[in-house]
């Protein structure tokens, strides 16, 4: 090889090293960049947003129940639930009217009983037709708002948190399992924040339905069972709803019937 051509092979040489070098660098980047990698097995299930935009997927044991409960939370399912039941309060006992409509915040809930309207949302929290709820009318339009399953699932359009205290606990009779969950709001304002600032929901293992809810009021421990489940159009309501404090049944609710009118 002649004295002038080793400096050309040289050349080449370092300009091809250069090359490689480039290519290289170009690749890492790429990778470092790559986002189009495999959804892990830990991932929640697509297309759980509605059309209306509600993201009730966040919670993966609200979004279960609400499968469980019919197509309500869906864009294809009812749009409100009209209810008409006795409620017994003590020795009183009287007719109430319940409506529950679906909103993009959640639901608003009205009811009709002894001449008097009261709402809750929320937006507006407790509302009654004569002005400030007094604090019997609060207390009752909470408990028919709030203590529900459906509360359950739409509590986190209002980033409500969720924690599993408890898992595959046995009542004490051996009737029934649950997981235990609990929900606290997190309303700042007084005027809208309900009473009572957490609860605990038992949903049943076997059923995948809600059983009781559990919250202190006073200082005094609350229970909620939901009972004689029924089922029109596929969508899920409890039949018998009774509180009781320190044992006692305070109050109950019994349907009477159901209407829905769907979107």
């Amino acid at each position: 090889m002649s004295s002038g051509a080793k400096p050309l092979i040289l050349v080449a040489l370092l300009i091809g090293l250069i090359v490689c070098g480039t290519s290289l660098l170009l690749l890492a980047r790429a990778a470092s960049t790559n986002t189009t990698g495999p959804v892990t097995s830990n991932a929640l299930p697509t297309q759980r947003t509605t059309p209306r935009g509600r993201n009730l997927a966040l919670q993966p044991e609200a979004f279960r129940l609400s499968q469980r409960l019919g197509k309500r939370f869906t864009g294809a399912g009812v749009d409100a639930a009209e209810l008409s039941a006795t409620l017994t309060i003590g020795s009183n006992r009287q007719s109430v009217s319940l409506v529950r409509r679906q909103s993009d915040t959640g639901e608003r809930v009205e009811v009709t009983v002894d001449g008097s309207a009261l709402s809750w949302s929320a937006t507006e929290g407790a509302r009654s037709s004569g002005g400030v709820p007094t604090l019997a009318e609060r207390t009752l339009i909470e408990r028919l708002a709030l203590d529900s399953a459906d509360q359950f699932v739409l509590a986190q359009l209002r980033g409500a948190a969720y924690y599993t205290v408890l898992r595959h606990v046995m009542a004490d009779d051996g009737s029934a399992v649950w997981n235990v969950v609990r929900i606290d709001d997190p309303e700042p304002d007084e005027a809208r924040r309900p009473l009572n600032r957490w609860r605990l929901y038992y949903l049943n293992i076997q059923t995948e339905l809600v059983d009781k809810v559990v919250y202190e009021s006073g200082g005094v421990p609350v229970e909620t069972i939901f009972s004689n489940w029924l089922e029109q159009g596929g969508e899920k309501t409890p039949g018998r709803i009774r509180w009781l404090r320190q044992g006692q049944v305070v109050m109950e609710l019994t349907l009477t019937s159901l209407s829905l009118t769907t979107r």
